[in-house]
């Protein structure tokens, strides 16, 4: 699943001004009908601010274009944050195979002195299946900062734990729904919670925020910036929760320790919220 959801047969390409090559909308229209598996295969969350004009556009049309006019489009959406792209010699690391080292040499590109390979779905599939998954599986371990800890049979999320899953989508805040609502949790792994959904249903759920600093199991602890809740996790003991880091297939679902979690959101204020 994740092989074929990773790069689809077209691109997203962003430009800071209107192209005259491709039709294009505004990056306001084209990311509010954007699906969660095109915000994933384009890391739309990193695009620069200035690039505000979104075209898609098929493999087709792309190689159809002259080979100066295709390296100069890539490079600049590497320039803007669009996507992946890969070292050309960490690709070799994963299948030296000379039929692999061809398709590689093939879409390669020279960025900052240094190689890269920008994938598309023309040039993905043409890739064996065994490296494929290879790649796909270093990429996951990028997303991973933490090591998972195992839980007890007593958590309804527990055969999530230590696992991926095969679609773009749930969130922090859904896996921490999953844990307040079991008859729901099916649901919420196929949904993505967004913050005022998420702190609507707390309160549904019978949780308010809590003027405390220790962290009891059960709680819900919220991280916000700026007022707004930017990431929560559930609270199975003192010292350890249920996390899960972003709502991509490369985030699995985690028991970590407090300690960890705290850490990474630092930078936020925490707000416990309990029954």
């Amino acid at each position: 699943m994740w092989n074929k959801r990773f790069v689809p047969d077209y691109d997203l390409f962003f430009f800071k001004h209107y192209p005259r090559e491709f039709k294009a909308i505004s990056r306001k229209e084209g990311y509010a009908n954007l699906s969660l598996d095109d915000r994933t295969s384009f890391l739309t969350w990193n695009v620069h601010p200035e690039a505000e004009w979104i075209a898609k556009v098929s493999n087709e049309l792309f190689l159809s274009l002259d080979k100066d006019m295709q390296k100069k489009l890539l490079l600049t959406q590497v320039e803007y944050g669009r996507g992946f792209y890969f070292k050309y010699q960490d690709l070799l690391t994963l299948d030296s195979d000379p039929a692999t080292v061809a398709i590689l040499d093939g879409c390669c590109l020279m960025y900052k002195k240094e190689k890269i390979v920008v994938f598309q779905g023309w040039s993905w599939r043409q890739l064996s299946l065994s490296f494929r998954f290879k790649l796909l599986e270093m990429i996951s371990r990028n997303f991973v900062s933490s090591s998972s800890l195992q839980v007890g049979e007593e958590m309804g999320s527990s055969e999530l734990i230590n696992t991926f899953i095969s679609c773009n989508g749930p969130n922090c805040f859904s896996f921490t729904l999953m844990n307040l609502d079991k008859e729901a949790a099916q649901t919420y792994t196929k949904t993505w919670v967004k913050e005022r959904e998420f702190l609507t249903s707390l309160n549904s759920y019978g949780y308010h925020a809590k003027a405390r600093n220790h962290v009891t199991p059960q709680d819900v602890l919220v991280w916000f910036q700026n007022n707004q809740a930017v990431h929560g996790c559930y609270a199975i003991s003192e010292a350890h929760v249920l996390n899960k880091n972003g709502q991509t297939m490369f985030h699995p679902y985690q028991c970590l320790p407090l300690s960890d979690v705290m850490n990474t959101w630092k930078s936020s204020t925490l707000v416990i919220y309990s029954k």
